[in-house]
């Protein structure tokens, strides 16, 4: 991305590229932004650690040994960078040192946004564009129809592999009632950046607040989600860049693969195992949910009536289920299917019941040889 606007100041160790040139109304921020309040909780908990590690520290270098209050000094320590940098990303800094980043209206009921950013963060200078999907309350000074554009600032946080893992963005109408500067910020966007928001061909609905790395095709001109292809014997389907993936040998050329998306607090996989030997697809179902049912997440399992489906190019049973564990609700499909001598059970599983989107790009591109 070209630096062709001013460069914003130091924020929290980083320097924007780009940043607006708006006046922050802090009234406004106060009665708009919907992110401040998550921030000044997050950095009150940071500082009330900060508090009883400092104390606690205090106690054991008197009372104990220089050792023993080292530790929970550290971490006092820790608290309080965090605590600082919570307080940054709540206030007015975030507005004029965050990135300045386009966002086009895609749902008006409730109200949904598509931002676009470079989540590159090392110095080859490759851009690496992501998308992320997020809902907000309220747009003062824009009109609420699809495609309406919203210039946004943008925090960053994580890293790994030379990207940022995670962009939040503001809108600028949180803190301005000055409708020109929207407009003049509107236009210090790259026209490009709008552009490449208007292609993004998936169905972002499967995106609600995580970033979505993105191909472009040079020659159509067309964008897309950015994945990966895997082929493992009998087996190829395309996966997200954000998902990894890891295989299994068993004995008599069984197999199993396991594809999730990276994190821990993730929800979504998908696993496949493969047996060579064809199994009667209702008997297979009822052993697997018989041994899932032995575990501790899926006992009270909920499972829907048998249906008769495609999956890829070949006929299966499925299998849909609900279960809860730790307050969680959980919902899961279960694909059966012979294909060439072969047995496969096919599992996917997310909190959210919107497989159609979220597991798009593996249900189009599943094939078994």
């Amino acid at each position: 991305m070209e630096n062709q606007n001013e460069t914003g100041s130091s924020f929290n160790f980083s320097r924007a590229s780009r940043t607006s040139d708006v006046e922050v109304n802090k009234e406004l921020m106060k009665k708009y932004d919907e992110q401040r309040a998550m921030f000044m909780r997050l950095s009150w908990r940071q500082f009330g650690l900060f508090l009883i590690m400092f104390s606690l520290s205090l106690k054991l270098y008197v009372d104990a040994h220089w050792v023993w209050g080292t530790l929970p000094m550290l971490i006092a320590l820790f608290a309080l960078f965090r605590f600082y940098m919570y307080r940054n990303a709540g206030g007015s800094s975030a507005y004029t040192s965050g990135l300045l980043v386009p966002a086009i209206i895609v749902r008006t009921n409730p109200v949904e946004l598509v931002a676009l950013a470079d989540v590159c963060c090392d110095d080859t200078g490759e851009e690496q564009f992501a998308y992320k999907r997020f809902a907000v309350k309220s747009l003062p000074m824009h009109k609420v129809v699809e495609g309406e554009r919203i210039p946004c600032m943008a925090l960053f946080g994580g890293s790994t592999n030379g990207q940022w893992t995670n962009f939040e963005p503001r809108p600028l109408c949180w803190v301005t009632d000055d409708a020109a500067a929207i407009k003049r910020n509107i236009d210090r966007i790259e026209e490009r950046e709008w552009d490449i928001l208007s292609k993004i061909t998936d169905d972002t609905s499967a995106a609600t607040d995580d970033i979505v790395l993105l191909d472009m095709d040079k020659h159509t001109g067309e964008v897309r989600r950015k994945t990966n292809k895997i082929e493992y014997e009998d087996v190829s389907f395309c996966y997200p860049d954000s998902w990894k993936t890891e295989r299994e040998e068993g004995d008599n050329g069984s197999y199993y693969i396991d594809c999730e998306k990276k994190g821990d607090d993730s929800s979504e996989i998908i696993t496949i195992t493969a047996v060579s030997a064809q199994i009667d697809v209702f008997a297979k179902l009822e052993e697997t949910l018989n041994t899932m049912k032995e575990q501790k997440v899926y006992r009270n399992m909920c499972t829907e009536p048998v249906r008769n489906v495609s999956l890829g190019d070949n006929d299966a049973i499925l299998c849909s289920f609900v279960c809860s564990f730790s307050g969680t609700k959980y919902f899961g499909r279960i694909y059966i299917l012979n294909v060439s001598g072969k047995t496969f059970t096919v599992l996917m599983q997310d909190e959210e019941d919107a497989f159609e989107n979220k597991f798009k790009f593996f249900t189009d591109s599943f094939t078994i040889k």
